[in-house]
């Protein structure tokens, strides 16, 4: 595969399209830099730090501590959970983990049993 040395700018850019060339080697390709906006799609950006926690229905360790923690009045941004839960002790954590196995455990249990079939009661 033949890659070129210096990739061509347009002459006339589209306003949609903005394109920076330079030097490319096959080993070294933090040289380009292309950035474009087809059709007007934005991309989905990154979750900033200073958004407040949501919990999810997640049964995770980590989500069911959040969930105790809003509970009790607690509105943290993202930025100040993550520092709290990975500042929280180890007894604490797991605690949490067990909890965390067992609502999964329940979880799988009750899909087995919607999902079994139901014995022929005409025996």
């Amino acid at each position: 595969m033949h890659i070129p040395s210096v990739i061509p700018t347009p002459t006339e850019p589209d306003s949609n399209t903005e394109l920076q060339a330079g030097p490319v080697s096959t080993n070294d390709k933090a040289n380009l830099t292309v950035t474009a906006s087809a059709g007007g799609k934005t991309r989905k950006s990154k979750p900033k730090k200073d958004e407040l926690m949501v919990a999810s229905d997640a049964k995770s360790d980590r989500n069911l501590f959040l969930i105790d923690y809003l509970q009790a009045g607690n509105t943290p941004t993202k930025a100040e959970f993550k520092k709290i839960w990975d500042e929280l002790d180890a007894q604490t954590k797991t605690k949490y983990k067990s909890l965390s196995k067992a609502k999964s455990a329940e979880v799988k249990a009750k899909k087995k049993s919607v999902t079994e079939k139901p014995e022929d009661l005409s025996k």
